[in-house]
């Protein structure tokens, strides 16, 4: 024996790569891995270095034993990374990722007990620029509440990326305080899941940098953009589809997306909420042909001086809908939304009260 290969098994394998002309090409004809022939291929030279003269790593290179018994070819060390191995490796990189996303399709959270219980899915902070005093209150109110929990719809800050960088001459707040903000909000013990928007993810106007810490800032892992979930008590079930927007737009609709989405789905959820815009809408609904009835909302978010509404030619007036409440209710199945976070936490108070 020699090694782990017998002296007849590494001629063999001397034989397969002289005649196939280079190590890939056997590898190849054999049906094995390029890395593993090319260990092999160590072994041969190894142990028996008379067996195989120098050969090619790139096919279509043959050669003899003749040609090369006066003449020993040095071997040259690749600086690059084994391309099979880097190949292997995006296949692992591949189906890891396919195993992340499919974990987030649905994703399920159970509610324990048989009480009412609520949702806020908070609209766009813009913490730097933005009321704070009614935005520090609706994060109170969601904290003290029992079974009260919270959804951020994104746009934590508003985190210029360089080309816009100039933008932080007309506000206060420089972005080491903002950041501190965001850490100070996501530490809040509410969160079911978080978003990244257009200003904070990997999209856009978004430097993408706030991705990269967002992730251990948070009692709850960040997600980019949107998320599906179903939520369970008791024998009552739900499905909510949030997202910092959904596609589409509308002149006499601001939840033309949401309520695309919905139609388009047949109601897959029962509600669908977004942010992004800074204009508040709420709607209740029922499928023309699916018969399931649905909400979709926008919320308003908490930037009150902005120059996008009044590029778009809106008043400003809108004083409501900061944020989204929900509250679901196991024993009769019921979703009632809302939009004040106060009154959601009172109607959830009286509901619990009536048990």
């Amino acid at each position: 024996m020699a090694g782990e290969h017998s002296t007849e098994a590494l001629r063999s394998i001397a034989a397969a790569v002289k005649a196939a002309g280079s190590i890939r090409a056997a590898a190849d004809k054999a049906g094995i891995n390029y890395s593993t022939m090319k260990s092999q291929v160590e072994r041969v030279r190894k142990h028996l270095p008379d067996a195989l003269p120098p050969v090619s790593n790139q096919p279509g290179w043959a050669q003899t034993t003749d040609q090369w018994k006066d003449c020993v070819a040095p071997e040259i060390e690749c600086a690059d990374e084994d391309l099979d191995a880097i190949m292997d490796k995006l296949e692992e990189e591949d189906e890891r990722e396919a195993k992340a996303r499919a974990s987030l399709e649905w994703m399920e959270f159970q509610v324990k007990g048989n009480e009412p219980f609520a949702l806020v899915f908070v609209g766009d902070p813009h913490a730097d620029t933005c009321s704070i005093r009614l935005l520090r209150q609706h994060l109170k109110i969601v904290e003290n509440t029992p079974r009260m929990w919270a959804v951020g719809l994104g746009d934590w800050i508003n985190q210029w990326q360089p080309k816009l960088r100039g933008q932080y001459a007309f506000q206060s707040t420089t972005e080491r305080t903002a950041l501190r903000i965001v850490e100070w909000m996501f530490q809040r013990p509410i969160w079911w899941a978080i978003l990244l928007g257009n200003h904070n993810g990997g999209r856009w106007h978004g430097d993408g940098a706030a991705l990269k810490w967002m992730r251990t800032a948070s009692l709850t892992p960040t997600q980019e953009w949107q998320v599906k979930f179903t939520i369970r008590s008791g024998e009552a079930i739900w499905k909510v589809w949030a997202a910092h927007n959904f596609p589409g737009n509308s002149t006499f609709n601001v939840n033309h997306g949401p309520d695309k989405r919905a139609l388009f789905t047949g109601a897959i959820a029962d509600l669908f909420v977004a942010g992004d815009r800074h204009t508040y809408k709420l709607s209740h609904d029922q499928h023309e042909h699916t018969g399931r009835t649905f909400w979709t909302a926008r919320a308003k978010g908490y930037k009150r001086f902005d120059l996008y509404p009044e590029e778009m030619g809106w008043s400003g007036k809108q004083n409501i809908g900061h944020s989204i409440g929900a509250v679901f209710d196991p024993r009769d199945g019921s979703l009632q939304c809302f939009s004040d976070v106060e009154k959601t936490a009172s109607y959830l108070e009286f509901l619990r009260g009536r048990q």
